[in-house]
């Protein structure tokens, strides 16, 4: 009877994470073997904490991020004061048609880089015995439930593990069955990029770490990691929680580890907070404890059962992610792993895959953005890298609107409002900037910002492009997503009392930005497109410009 109650436990595990081989489905990205870097590993987040599942048999390994962990601090020496002094000489150089002589000019309104969205932590489970007899691999993101499985036989034995981040639990759940009793036995480890230390008691892991005080961007290559990453008395700092618990078997640990031996099922349990407390406070000096929020989280997730915490997590997720549903027709080659059906694509267009696709995205944005967090940066959740790509910051000339554009159009509304949430603080710093480096009423934000809310140029105080560096537009683009919010919600008093002093304070700044062109008409000046260079008549390649199209559709869009 025990053995027959335990198997019926390991299918109702098979049907809710949806590993039984059957069951693919367009809500299904699967594949046939193990990642082998972070772009092929599968992510999972709560929009607050995520992880890239890599599905290794023998060496399980779990990318950890926490939104908030970042390097640097607010600083006071963003905004340039001599950008004022310029703007006249680079508007009259542009208006004269000398555009290079413009360019060089407008290095001299720059100022500093953003500083870097940080990895947490690498967690490593080590499975005894997986080395060979492997037969039957899969992994799979099951956008349904948001839960990444592996699931594989060994000698006779079927596996399943199975990751999910609760919202509502504030926790990262990692769970391990097998059809045969005594069969899991594993040792978890954890480290990270950063500064660190390791304090093991009992079954439960705990990491403490510290955040560089500054982190040079990966563009600049030439600066080393060793001097770009710059650790100080400012700087973040964060805590993670693990905790292992199983069914059966034994546990012992060390000063490092924690290992299950022989257990029928085993749960572990992560949870993790910065000192972050807002984007206008110190994080070293005027921080929270992460202590708290790690420990209490896990605490909490530890009364409640797997089961519970899986329904928990269910009844949150999907209520959103059932909203829309896409039907492109059925696939023949929906038992064909993911990454084999893509490389088709090219060849013969698969429509549902591209259904598949679009939910991904509904999916992403529902695990890097939710109520009360920060928006998604331009690697949404997920990052390991301690100088990753652009910072991982917002790029605001296109990126950041980019990954919102299908919030409201996809009907997840409510993950939208972290992105409101962060423009709305990002205009307090614009009004500064605005004020500072232009000497004009209104706000203004420029190319990208960081979770400090930058809102100044960067460029290194003149090392940067100016088509990219000195772009101040991303005011009026960002104040669309106010006007789009309102004409899906039809929220009257979110336009009235949220959007409508975001965009007027905008919209004040371009009056003030826009010069007469003596013909009756106001031009913007200085102008760049985004990213863009041009031929001038001399033949020369040039940024600066004056009216660029960009300029004049997004104040139009802003005033209309």
């Amino acid at each position: 009877m025990m053995k027959l109650t335990y198997l019926m436990s390991f299918i109702v595990a098979c049907v809710i994470t949806g590993t039984l081989h059957a069951q693919h489905s367009s809500d299904m990205l699967w594949y046939s073997k193990p990642a082998i870097n972070f772009n092929e590993a599968l992510p999972v987040g709560n929009g607050r904490m995520g992880g890239m599942v890599y599905g290794r048999v023998q060496d399980e390994y779990i990318s950890l991020n926490e939104q908030t962990l970042w390097s640097g601090g607010p600083k006071i020496r963003w905004n340039n004061p001599n950008a004022k002094k310029y703007l006249p000489l680079v508007r009259s150089a542009a208006l004269n048609g000398e555009y290079k002589k413009a360019d060089s000019l407008a290095k001299f309104m720059q100022g500093p880089y953003t500083e870097s969205y940080m990895p947490m932590a690498d967690m490593h489970i080590l499975y005894d015995g997986m080395k060979d007899n492997i037969t039957g691999y899969e992994r799979s993101l099951n956008l349904d439930s948001a839960m990444a499985v592996t699931t594989f036989t060994r000698n006779a034995v079927t596996y399943i593990r199975s990751v999910f981040t609760s919202f509502p639990g504030n926790v990262m759940v990692i769970h391990n069955t097998a059809n045969a009793k005594a069969s899991i036995s594993f040792t978890v480890k954890v480290a990270s990029k950063l500064h660190y230390s390791i304090k093991v008691s009992g079954n439960q892991i705990i990491l403490s770490g510290k955040a560089p005080q500054h982190v040079e961007p990966v563009y600049l290559w030439k600066i080393k990691d060793e001097q770009a990453i710059q650790y100080g008395d400012e700087g973040m700092t964060f805590q993670v929680n693990i905790k292992v618990n199983c069914k059966g078997g034994n546990m012992m640990s060390d000063d490092s580890s924690v290992t299950v031996l022989r257990a029928d099922d085993a749960t572990i349990l992560v949870t993790a907070a910065t000192s972050f407390n807002g984007y206008n406070k110190r994080p070293a000096v005027q921080g929270k404890n992460p202590a708290i929020a790690a420990t209490g989280n896990i605490r909490k997730a530890s009364t409640k059962t797997y089961t519970q915490l899986l329904q928990q997590h269910i009844a949150d997720y999907k209520p959103f992610y059932r909203r829309v549903q896409y039907n492109f027709g059925d696939d023949a080659n929906a038992d064909m792993p993911t990454d084999e059906r893509l490389r088709q694509m090219p060849d013969e267009f698969n429509a549902p895959l591209m259904a598949t696709i679009v939910q991904y995205g509904r999916y992403l944005l529902i695990a890097s953005s939710r109520a009360g967090g920060l928006p998604a940066n331009l690697k949404g959740l997920w990052n390991e890298k301690l100088r990753p790509e652009y910072s991982a910051n917002w790029c605001l000339d296109h990126d950041a609107q980019m990954f919102y554009y299908a919030a409201e159009t996809n009907n997840l509304s409510e993950m939208h409002e972290p992105f409101l949430q962060f423009i709305k603080e990002l205009s307090a710093n614009g009004y500064i900037t605005a004020r500072v480096n232009y000497g004009m009423p209104g706000w203004c934000a420029h190319h990208n910002t960081d979770i400090w809310r930058k809102s100044s140029p960067v460029g290194n105080w003149g090392e940067g492009s100016p088509h990219w560096a000195n772009w101040n537009m991303s005011g009026p683009w960002l104040c669309e997503h106010y006007f789009e919010h309102y004409l899906f919600t039809g929220d009257t008093s979110f336009l009235r009392k949220e959007a409508w002093p975001i965009m007027r304070g905008a919209a004040l700044f371009c009056l003030h930005w826009l010069i007469p062109d003596g013909t009756d008409h106001l031009i913007s000046l200085p102008s760049v497109s985004p990213e863009n260079t041009f031929i001038t008549e001399k033949g020369d390649t040039a940024m600066v410009s004056v009216n660029a199209t960009g300029d004049i559709e997004l104040m139009k869009d802003l005033f209309s």
